[in-house]
């Protein structure tokens, strides 16, 4: 015969163990919650700012058509990438800034070749302690290859920016210095050889204050075809688009309120979709541009990206070729961040 105690504790069990399977659920579920905040890092739709600013599409189709044309820009052909970075440099010139020539020596298949970097900039104050955006782009190119998205959209991007500014002179809180990179691409990625590495490493030697860097990475590539974004890890796609019509900003955890003035500057000013995402530098692909360089030396930067391989599956081909770009949602990324230049402190 069961006693009285017995009973209770045989009608309480089950009780308990629904109450623990609910606390379990309620923890993951939260968890799961804060880390997709965290993470995806959403915003308020931005208050549109009125402008009449207008991006030139003949002129990013121009960039585009001139730099994707020159095959190779490596150090593999030396005549090419030269030519790439006269190219950008006269353009600079004719837009009527002074060019800067940030120049060192690699070694490629036991040649030593001259490379550069170049730099132009924007309300230069003689104040040491002026802090300063600095918004880059690479324009050499992996292998054999046109690099019409990787990156020849970056720098045309790049160009078009640095006309709106000289052109518009707008009153900025800060110094913005323009850098088109030598050498982001394999085998100089993630070395000291490393255009971006070779600038942020001099400007921690001089003391440089940078607020913000932005490495502008592959703008060009957009689709409004059914399931045409992938992401790195599964769970991704159950929080962000499928449509690879919107363009991203990319960042470490430690970045989410620089992250957070960006995406609402940069919404301020364009239509086009913004998402952005904070994680750990070790997720496959955050940090495969320049901005990696500048988290070395602890500033703030983040990547400006249409996501390169995970939607464009012309990435490190011949086929990334300049008419399989969108220019007009790629004009929209430079007047999202002419926005983010008009409206950054930190």
């Amino acid at each position: 015969m069961k006693t009285k105690t017995a009973e209770l504790a045989h009608d309480v069990q089950p009780k308990l163990t629904i109450k623990l399977l609910f606390k379990a659920l309620s923890t993951i579920v939260i968890f799961t919650a804060v880390l997709i905040f965290f993470t995806k890092n959403p915003t308020v739709q931005a208050k549109k700012i009125n402008h009449n600013l207008v991006v030139s599409e003949k002129n990013l189709r121009t960039h585009l058509a001139a730099l994707s044309g020159l095959i190779g820009r490596n150090t593999d052909n030396p005549q090419t990438l030269n030519q790439a970075a006269a190219y950008v440099r006269n353009e600079w010139i004719k837009q009527g800034y002074a060019v800067t020539e940030q120049k060192y020596m690699v070694e490629s298949r036991g040649i030593n070749i001259e490379v550069k970097n170049l730099i132009v900039s924007y309300n230069v104050r003689n104040d040491p302690a002026q802090k300063t955006i600095v918004v880059g782009a690479h324009y050499d190119v992996y292998g054999n290859f046109p690099g019409a998205d990787d990156n020849a959209s970056g720098v045309a991007g790049l160009l078009e920016l640095s006309r709106l500014v000289k052109e518009q002179k707008p009153n900025l809180a800060q110094r913005v210095d323009f850098v088109a990179y030598t050498l982001e691409e394999p085998p100089f990625y993630a070395t000291l050889q490393m255009g971006s590495y070779v600038h942020a490493k001099a400007m921690k030697d001089q003391g440089r204050s940078i607020s913000l860097m932005l490495s502008l990475e592959m703008i060009g590539f957009f689709s409004d075809e059914p399931n045409s974004q992938n992401y790195p890890i599964p769970y991704l796609n159950m929080v962000y688009p499928e449509r690879g019509n919107f363009i991203a900003l990319a960042g470490e955890f430690g970045e989410w309120f620089v992250t957070r003035k960006v995406k609402t500057y940069f919404q301020q000013m364009t239509e086009l979709p913004i998402e952005s995402i904070n994680t750990t530098k070790f997720m496959q692909g955050i940090d495969w541009s320049d901005h990696r360089s500048y988290w070395e030396f602890d500033y703030p930067a983040l990547m400006v990206t249409d996501t390169s391989y995970l939607r464009n599956k012309h990435y490190h081909k011949e086929t990334d070729t300049a008419e399989k770009l969108d220019y007009i949602k790629m004009g929209e990324v430079v007047l999202g961040v002419y926005g983010v230049l008009l409206n950054y402190s930190y």
